[in-house]
């Protein structure tokens, strides 16, 4: 991700969550060395346009996911899959055994993707989602773990 890949990535950010962050906290991302910020491009009438995009923080081993979106034209098209891969061996590579997550507990679809991904339930922050009166699920995984299911390793 780069700043020019902004405008893309704000279209995206607005279409997909109810509290948007700014083109300001994005930028805020691409400074912060802990920041890893990733997107996916996909070819679409001869130029390449943004599908989705992904960011954590990785702090003392573990990896925090931020923010994972794609474009609605083009969801269940296996983007978001190929984007927490990527960020799954980035991280392990950057010495990362952990991730964790937040997930509101209505969004089944959010929660059965990290399922797939090898994340499960660790606990509830209550009211985390404020704006909508919502809590959050947090979830954990073992990124040795996850890196086996992404790599079909036994």
């Amino acid at each position: 991700m780069v700043t020019g890949d902004l405008d893309e990535i704000i279209s995206i950010e607005n279409a997909s969550f109810s509290t948007p962050w700014s083109q300001n906290m994005f930028l805020q991302e691409l400074q912060l060395k802990m920041s890893r910020n990733f997107v996916a491009k996909i070819e679409m009438n001869q130029t390449k346009e943004i599908a989705g995009y992904m960011t954590c923080w990785v702090v003392a081993g573990e990896m925090h996911i931020q923010r994972i979106a794609t474009r609605k034209d083009v969801r269940r098209f296996g983007i978001a899959s190929k984007l927490m891969e990527e960020m799954i061996r980035h991280s392990t590579e950057d010495g990362c055994t952990l991730s964790t997550l937040e997930v509101g507990r209505s969004n089944e679809g959010a929660i059965k993707f990290y399922e797939k991904f090898g994340f499960s339930i660790q606990g509830v922050r209550p009211l985390y989602y404020e704006e909508r009166g919502e809590d959050a699920l947090l979830m954990g995984a073992d990124l040795t773990e996850c890196k086996k299911l992404i790599c079909h390793e036994p």
